[in-house]
């Protein structure tokens, strides 16, 4: 009987686990999140999980998540736990807070999460050990916190212009963690040069730049992180559209005032864009034929087709 009895609780706790994963694996159950436009839910029964994402699109900026109740002497005991994904695509979780357990008062539940680079952002909020329910509602808000720097954040980039050396981007690393963002137009595809010119002190710098291309909705487009030089290129394929160059210390631990550098954008004259890139439309070539191309793209990748023929066997 006994060992019936544990057999049973064990069946019950994998059916509780198998819903929690089904919850978030479901993106029919995932309820998007919007800045500063509180999302309302239920922890309506028993080992019931609610699960929301939000795609920060941010870096460098501090990212508040509040959890709260208007509920007295609630039933649940809210959780709410806040993940990302690592590069596997499994979820990490970044922090996780809840409301005291047997209190009288409203759950009120704040967290900060630093966000270094856009990313997704995974929240579920549950009861405490997963055994109460209730029809009382829940708040669940995002909104980011003031940034320090006057360029700290993509809300606050520095605008630069494309092949306007007038409007390049100038700055330092001011101090140690500092973050610069800047912000520039493709006004139609093709090849963009993203070129920093770095002035290290006379004397010597320990500053080391790194700088990353992003496009608008957050995703990286390219990354150049080197030992310390004095110019730096990304040459990249662009869509139209905005993009967000973030520049920084490699490592973030070193800062210098007296070392400053400029970013500038300007366009790159193509015979080829994007040509014969994929198998699908690789440039057809001959026997002793010879073959000229291009190869100034970050990822450009040129193909060609050949056909042989197999002589006939008599």
């Amino acid at each position: 009987m006994k060992n019936a009895t544990i057999l049973v609780i064990i069946c019950l706790f994998c059916m509780s686990c198998a819903v929690s994963e089904d919850s978030q694996n479901d993106k029919s159950r995932v309820q998007e999140l919007t800045l500063r436009e509180p999302a309302t839910g239920n922890i309506s029964k028993a080992g019931e999980v609610d699960w929301y994402h939000y795609r920060a699109v941010q870096a460098n900026a501090v990212l508040k998540v509040k959890c709260t109740s208007n509920t007295y002497r609630p039933d649940v005991t809210l959780l709410a736990t806040v993940y990302t994904l690592n590069p596997d695509g499994e979820k990490v979780r970044l922090y996780a807070d809840h409301a005291p357990e047997n209190s009288q008062l409203p759950a009120d539940i704040k967290m900060n999460i630093y966000i270094d680079v856009p990313k997704d952002i995974y929240i579920s909020v549950r009861d405490l050990m997963d055994d109460d329910g209730s029809g009382n509602p829940y708040y669940l808000s995002i909104d980011f916190a003031e940034a320090g720097d006057e360029n700290g954040n993509f809300f606050l980039a520095t605008a630069i212009g494309v092949n306007d050396t007038d409007s390049c981007g100038n700055d330092t690393i001011g101090h140690i963690g500092d973050v610069d963002c800047f912000v520039f137009s493709a006004a139609e595809m093709g090849i963009y040069d993203v070129h920093m010119n770095f002035s290290p002190f006379a004397g010597g710098t320990d500053v080391e730049l790194s700088m990353d291309l992003y496009d608008s909705q957050g995703a990286l487009v390219s990354a150049l992180n080197r030992t310390q030089r004095r110019d730096y290129h990304i040459i990249s394929y662009l869509e139209a559209g905005d993009y967000y160059l973030l520049v920084d210390d490699f490592g973030k631990n070193d800062f210098d005032t007296a070392s400053p550098y400029s970013v500038c954008v300007t366009t790159v004259e193509s015979a080829e864009i994007m040509e014969n890139d994929s198998r699908l439309d690789a440039a057809a070539m001959a026997y002793d034929s010879r073959i000229s191309s291009q190869y100034n793209l970050v990822k450009n990748c040129c193909r060609y087709s050949l056909r042989a023929t197999v002589p006939s066997v008599l």
